[in-house]
């Protein structure tokens, strides 16, 4: 089946000399055929070739699309009458292709095989049964699980699948994730940091191989003859249902440290707010890897106050953190009424031992380029 060749004009040389149009797909020897000796052959085409086809978006959309031809010689071993010695079958020249005498469109629906998730950079990569078209793709129909089954719990502890305990759900967001818009059996979604941070935040969740499941939603994305037309019909993916999601089939770990994005300090109630770029573990803060400058360039000639382990935090994980700042450390920032005032600049600089982020890794430390002002 080496010598079939499918093209979507019956000239394709003119045609793509002319307009550049034309294209053609050549079988390979996994397509095979099984036919007992007689008129008819039928090719079973592989799955690989049968994706190269569809991703030529103007080929075997239609009868009037669809065409063969094969060039051989004597010596070839190809198709040959039954007659010894046997005859060669005339060959089928591009300029003279032979149309399809029949036509059935694709009306097949494209299944989510499997994915891999990083949460290091953020990308989702899913692997379909065959072409998908990545502009079709509705990003809010995907939801990340940390289990296969999803539970529901209420405040009583009575639980939609008796013995087990809830799982955790997250709907992406087109404000947040966006898609990589190259037409393939595989799509790549870029899971927007906001989106990553609602996962991140939560124990258990996107955290390792086991606890990475994903479900979609009928039509999330659809198949790239379906929407070559212009419209959406009917060939959407098929759903995966939150009560049977996939399972992750390759999982990338976070180990990039986090950031401060900003700060603000309060002298009335000694109340400093320091927000991250991404969720931080607030049972690892510790104070003392936290220091006020005057200046952002830490030299003999600026003031400076080194928290203590006396100051500390009660809020939750999150991006956010509230430090109380011990009364000694207070003071010593009011008693250097030069330096740390209302008409002053005040910067805040970091330590890795200051707090870890949910994956474990510790904040960066900090420099006169990524000190951030109050």
């Amino acid at each position: 089946v080496t010598y079939l060749t499918l093209q979507d004009y019956a000239d394709v040389a003119s045609n793509f000399a002319s307009s550049g149009l034309g294209r053609q797909v050549a079988l390979t020897s996994n397509s095979t055929t099984k036919s007992a000796n007689g008129l008819n052959i039928v090719v079973d085409i592989c799955e690989e070739d049968f994706n190269r086809i569809k991703m030529v978006q103007t080929l075997a959309v239609s009868q009037a699309t669809t065409f063969l031809t094969f060039s051989v010689f004597a010596s070839d071993n190809f198709i040959k009458d039954m007659i010894i010695p046997a005859n060669i079958v005339n060959q089928v020249m591009d300029g003279n292709g032979l149309q399809a005498a029949g036509f059935v469109s694709d009306k097949s629906n494209p299944s989510l095989r499997k994915f891999t998730m990083d949460m290091d950079s953020g990308e989702l990569i899913m692997t379909f049964s065959e072409p998908v078209d990545a502009s079709s793709i509705n990003i809010t129909k995907i939801t990340f699980q940390n289990k296969e089954e999803e539970v529901i719990c209420n405040a009583y502890g009575q639980c939609s699948v008796p013995g087990k305990t809830a799982s955790r759900a997250y709907a992406l967001t087109s404000q947040s994730s966006s898609v990589v818009d190259v037409d393939n059996t595989t799509i790549t979604v870029n899971v927007g940091v906001d989106d990553r941070n609602k996962v991140k935040v939560v124990d258990g969740f996107y955290t390792s191989l086991a606890t990475t499941f994903l479900a979609i939603q009928d039509s999330m994305i659809y198949d790239i003859a379906d929407y070559s037309n212009g419209t959406l019909g009917q060939n959407g993916v098929n759903a995966i249902q939150t009560s049977r999601a996939l399972a992750s089939s390759g999982y990338t770990v976070d180990t990039t440290s986090p950031l401060t994005s900003i700060f603000s300090l309060d002298m009335d109630t000694g109340i400093m707010s320091i927000t991250f770029d991404e969720p931080v573990r607030s049972s690892t803060f510790n104070a003392t890897g936290l220091t006020l400058w005057s200046s952002r360039f830490m030299s003999s000639n600026a003031s400076s106050v080194a928290l203590s382990k006396e100051s500390y935090t009660a809020s939750p994980n999150g991006l956010t953190l509230d430090v109380n700042i011990a009364y000694d450390d207070l003071q010593l920032l009011k008693l250097d009424t030069s330096a740390f005032n209302e008409q002053t600049k005040t910067f805040l600089f970091t330590q890795p031992r200051a707090v870890d982020d949910m994956a474990g890794n510790a904040i960066s430390m900090g420099t006169s380029t990524n000190a951030h002002e109050a």
